[in-house]
């Protein structure tokens, strides 16, 4: 729920020399509303956002790319739209992959020394850079901006509910 499209700024630099950038949030994340229903935080509710969203831009055909459990929803949605999308670029995400061991002992492996969260904005921050720094080849584009606004849309009352119910 505290994914956002704010993640993608730091990419978006070179990209308008050659195309037309569009970012929007998943179902529930970022600043898209979340369903009060938990049941709909499905992979087909963010697909039909996805498509809502090409069609309210008048999008006909595009490059979508998608990162983490995006990357699910944009690998569904291409199969679904295989007319609108000219080509389709996954990042980071295990969502569509087989399941491959046991998922607690690679998410313990992971995480190993992430600060535990404990609501706080300080403690987010920490959780963040942790992340981004450990995960990332490049950290150059974790600047304190960057950070502060994950850290907020992360510590939001709606993104604990939307945790939970992810």
């Amino acid at each position: 729920g505290s994914s956002s499209a704010t993640a993608w700024t730091p990419a978006f630099s070179a990209l308008p020399e050659q195309f037309r950038v569009y970012a929007f949030d998943r179902v529930g994340c970022g600043l898209t509303d979340a369903p009060q229903d938990p049941d709909r935080f499905t992979f087909s509710e963010s697909v039909a956002h996805a498509r809502g969203f090409l069609d309210a831009v008048g999008i006909d055909r595009c490059h979508l790319v998608g990162s983490s459990r995006g990357a699910g929803v944009a690998a569904v949605a291409a199969l679904d739209e295989t007319d609108r999308i000219e080509t389709l670029t996954l990042l980071n995400s295990a969502t569509i992959a087989p399941a491959r061991g046991e998922l607690g002992h690679r998410m313990s492996r992971l995480h190993r020394g992430l600060p535990p969260a404990d609501g706080t904005v300080e403690r987010e921050r920490e959780r963040i850079e942790f992340r981004y720094e450990t995960y990332s080849y490049a950290t150059d584009h974790v600047t304190e901006s960057f950070v502060d606004t994950a850290a907020r849309m992360a510590c939001t009352d709606e993104s604990w509910r939307i945790r939970e119910a992810f």
